[in-house]
C-alpha cells in the first residue's frame, strides 16, 4: 500500500518523466513501457521499505503491524530513480 507521501511523489516523478522525450519525440514516460515502469518502481520501493523498516526494528524503535505493509515518499523516490537509472536515456534527468 502506498501512503498520501509516496503516491505524490510517484506522480510528480512521473510527470517529471513525462515531460522529456525520446529522439524520436516519445514521451520517455511511454519508452519506459507506462505499466512495467510502475510496476518496477513498486518492486524497488518495496526493496527500500523493508530495509527502512529492518533499521527501524534495529535501532530499538518499535514496528507496527502496517510499517511492513505501506511503502512511504522515503521508499519511493530512490525506487524511481533507481528504475531510472537502469534506463541510459533516463540519465539527463533533473530532478
Amino acid at each position: 500500500m502506498l501512503d498520501d507521501g509516496a503516491r505524490e511523489a510517484f506522480l510528480d516523478a512521473a510527470t517529471t518523466i513525462r515531460n522529456y522525450a525520446t529522439p524520436g519525440g516519445q514521451h520517455r514516460i511511454d519508452a519506459m513501457q507506462n505499466g512495467r515502469f510502475a510496476r518496477n518502481v513498486i518492486e524497488r520501493a518495496e526493496g527500500f521499505r523493508d530495509t527502512r523498516v529492518i533499521a527501524q526494528k534495529r535501532s530499538g524503535q518499535p514496528v507496527t503491524v502496517e510499517d511492513p505493509q505501506i511503502i512511504t515518499a522515503a521508499d519511493s523516490e530512490p525506487a524511481v530513480r533507481s528504475v531510472c537509472s537502469d534506463n541510459r536515456g533516463m540519465a539527463a534527468i533533473v530532478w
